[in-house]
């Protein structure tokens, strides 16, 4: 069962701010969860520094040209950072090292064809993290912020599965690919039920203000204790299309653990395009949902302030009235 109803519905025009200060722009890293389908797309542009973190197909080419239009003016990006490595993910990465000088390249390569192809871009650091790594934990740069891989399983190195924190100050934004085996195999139990326990390092870089889930299979098996541990103030979902994501069990979990229903959010495309934006009791029966209109935008200060949004709440469907707000 797909999770609709009000309180997430009530989210696309929710305006969430924590810690509230003055903010200058300089101080301002902004991350974008492009509405890419079944793919999972993230643009984080920090003041000296962009990372594309892309799992998937880029059908269409929407996360290379949202990059071109967050990254305008800049033709370098510091980090790519890829997973669910396969056949049509090679042919989208080649198209942003087509495009784009990236500076380091961090994936689990397992495709011929795509170590040629990364071997004749000149100066790339090419991070393989499915070989031999000096530590569980690699930190890359940023501009300002800072990306950590957590690699603790073997199994699923090897497979090309991570999960990686984005720190910028004291946020941290968890990205997941693959399926991953950071979990338990009790899903609905907490971690002192499961008899689980993370090593305090491990505990530490899952822990985070915002988690993105992506479009695969990784949501169903994000266990009550895996959540617990990351205690997120943020989900966004990379739900894809025609999916069935997020799953109801899954997002009650996140509820369960104290997300509130205004900060679990959702990308769709494809899902209502051309129909009502949300068939529930919020419809409102003049809204079309354009192609790709369900990105999100989280702006972040060093200071700590966070803002998560959609970033076009409600185009071609003007506002909500008292009673629907």
């Amino acid at each position: 069962m797909t999770y609709f109803n009000k309180h997430i519905a009530a989210a696309i025009s929710a305006t969430i701010w924590l810690n509230i200060a003055p903010v200058f722009a300089e101080d301002l890293m902004t991350v974008r969860f492009i509405d890419v389908g079944d793919a999972t797309c993230a643009l984080a542009n920090t003041p000296n520094g962009q990372m594309v973190f892309l799992s998937g197909e880029d059908k269409g080419d929407h996360c290379l040209n949202s990059a071109k239009t967050a990254f305008a003016g800049n033709v370098s990006i510091d980090l790519l950072l890829l997973g669910d490595l396969n056949e049509t993910t090679v042919l989208s990465t080649m198209r942003f090292l087509n495009t784009y000088s990236v500076k380091t390249l961090v994936h689990s390569g397992k495709n011929r064809h795509f170590a040629k192809h990364v071997k004749a871009h000149k100066g790339i650091v090419d991070f393989d993290f499915s070989k031999k790594v000096k530590t569980a934990y690699p930190e890359f740069p940023v501009g300002d912020a800072t990306l950590t891989l957590t690699l603790t399983d073997s199994a699923e190195k090897e497979k090309g599965n991570f999960a990686a924190s984005l720190s910028y100050g004291n946020v941290h934004i968890l990205l997941l690919s693959g399926s991953d085996k950071f979990s338990t195999s009790k899903l609905d139990v907490s971690c002192a039920e499961a008899k689980v326990e993370f090593g305090e390092d491990h505990a530490a870089l899952l822990d985070a203000d915002i988690i993105l889930v992506p479009s695969n299979d990784t949501a169903s098996s994000l266990s009550t204790c895996l959540i617990e541990t990351i205690s997120p103030y943020f989900v966004v979902f990379s739900a894809g299309h025609g999916a069935g994501k997020p799953l109801t069990t899954v997002v009650n979990r996140f509820l369960g653990a104290g997300v509130k229903h205004r900060n679990i959010l959702r990308t769709d495309r494809g899902d209502n395009e051309g129909g009502d934006e949300w068939s529930n009791d919020f419809t409102l029966p003049t809204c079309s949902d354009g192609t790709g209109d369900d990105s999100i935008i989280a702006t972040i200060t060093k200071s700590g302030e966070i803002k998560v949004a959609y970033e076009k709440p409600f185009s071609k469907c003007g506002e909500l009235d008292d009673e629907q707000s």
